[in-house]
């Protein structure tokens, strides 16, 4: 994302589809929901994103990371458990049991 286009973003990613949030407008997805005291929708973003796109052979582990804080500020830990169970890429989750102490 170019220099000082963030706050143009961040005030257009409410009316983004989650599906169609990739790359670093992920991040910056999360980051706004976040800030704005939407925990909740910031979660469910990331989890969406997990299933559907995320390879961790492509992106760094930040997206895991942030979605391990959201999970543990909403106690929802075993959700984000099984979201990324149910990926069938169980190399990433020996990362992730690092991040929760599983």
């Amino acid at each position: 994302m170019k220099l000082g286009q963030s706050k143009i973003a961040a005030r257009l990613i409410p009316d983004i589809p989650p599906k169609q949030l990739g790359g670093s407008l992920i991040f910056l997805a999360i980051e706004t929901l976040s800030d704005n005291g939407d925990l909740e929708g910031a979660l469910e973003t990331v989890k969406q994103f997990i299933r559907r796109e995320y390879n961790p052979t492509e992106y760094n582990p930040t997206i895991i990371e942030q979605a391990v804080r959201l999970s543990r500020q909403l106690n929802r830990v075993k959700e984000l458990e099984d979201v990324i169970r149910s990926l069938g890429k169980f190399r990433m989750l020996r990362r992730m049991r690092v991040f929760i102490n599983i």
